[in-house]
């Protein structure tokens, strides 16, 4: 995916780059705000989920493209979590293990309208990070 208009999350060149490195077939798809917002709408449809970013948006326009394109797509998914890439991950930096105990700790159960009726229709809450999102309507 490239994101030409923010030049620090675009790593279209290093995906370009990397796939004439290994001889691999190279396909991308811009995600200009435009474009986000044009499929929004029918990725919310097909993830059945709320989001507060346009990540599965810009996800959702690759598996379109990767549907018409080729049969496996290999992506960075995952690869900053597998090689410890992020902040979190890194020893006294607030790293996962900081992160997973901070989960474990009681808290106070969410709260709103519209979290009540997601857990009442669902019979709990997807993941808790929804209830910021959800508690604002």
């Amino acid at each position: 995916m490239s994101f030409p208009e923010e030049e620090a999350f675009n790593e279209y060149q290093l995906a370009k780059n990397m796939a004439a490195k290994i001889g691999a077939e190279f396909h991308s798809v811009t995600c200009d705000p435009e474009t986000l917002i044009e499929n929004t709408e029918e990725s919310l449809w097909v993830s059945e989920l709320p989001f507060i970013n346009f990540h599965g948006v810009g996800k959702f326009i690759l598996s379109r493209l990767a549907r018409t394109q080729v049969t496996v797509v290999l992506t960075g998914e995952g690869s900053d979590e597998l090689f410890l890439g992020y902040v979190v991950f890194q020893p006294g930096k607030g790293d996962a293990s900081d992160q997973m105990m901070d989960r474990l700790k009681p808290t106070k159960p969410p709260r709103g309208r519209t979290v009540r009726r997601t857990i009442r229709a669902l019979g709990f809450l997807p993941m808790s990070e929804y209830a910021i999102t959800l508690s604002t309507r």
